[in-house]
């Protein structure tokens, strides 16, 4: 997930690792692009500009951690059924690879929150418990975008938003 938290960026996508016949998406402030693993793709920011983004990449956990293992005897989490048994299954079932909406639910929020707890140390299960309900709450997040493209489209509500998670 790349989210523009503000500035612009040009992303290229293929199916090829060398971008050949790649396809050219602009984004602007409050837009993501939302990729499925192993799509090629690179972000540009263009020269005598400046972009502040917010990239999220999911990988398997290390299921030899006891802490993690702990986290999950509480809370275990089907992701693959939350992928197809909600408006993401849109996204998984396209030939296309990925996604490119406005958020017009509070994915910004979101990601900083869910950035912010992967970047604290992780000691306790409270830590993994927190960064399991971050993840899925971003992926609902994503979803209600998908369902709904006109709510929050206005740009002072998302302004708003970040400056309440910000300050």
């Amino acid at each position: 997930i790349m989210y523009v938290n503000s500035g612009n960026i040009v992303i290229k996508v293929s199916p090829d690792e060398n971008l050949k016949d790649a396809e050219v998406y602009n984004l602007t402030q409050g837009q993501f692009i939302f990729l499925k693993p192993n799509l090629y793709h690179q972000m540009i920011i263009n020269k005598n500009e400046t972009a502040f983004v917010y990239n999220v990449e999911f990988l398997p956990v290390d299921n030899n951690n006891e802490i993690i293992k702990n986290a999950q005897s509480i809370i275990t989490v089907d992701f693959e059924k939350l992928f197809f048994d909600t408006k993401l299954n849109n996204f998984m079932k396209s030939e296309v690879g990925f996604i490119i909406t406005t958020d017009t639910a509070q994915v910004g929020t979101t990601i900083k929150e869910l950035i912010f707890a992967a970047n604290q140390k992780k000691n306790t299960k409270e830590d993994y418990l927190s960064i399991i309900l971050r993840e899925m709450n971003l992926l609902i997040e994503i979803s209600n975008c998908i369902i709904n493209k006109k709510l929050g489209e206005i740009s002072y509500i998302r302004k708003a938003n970040s400056y309440i998670m910000d300050n």
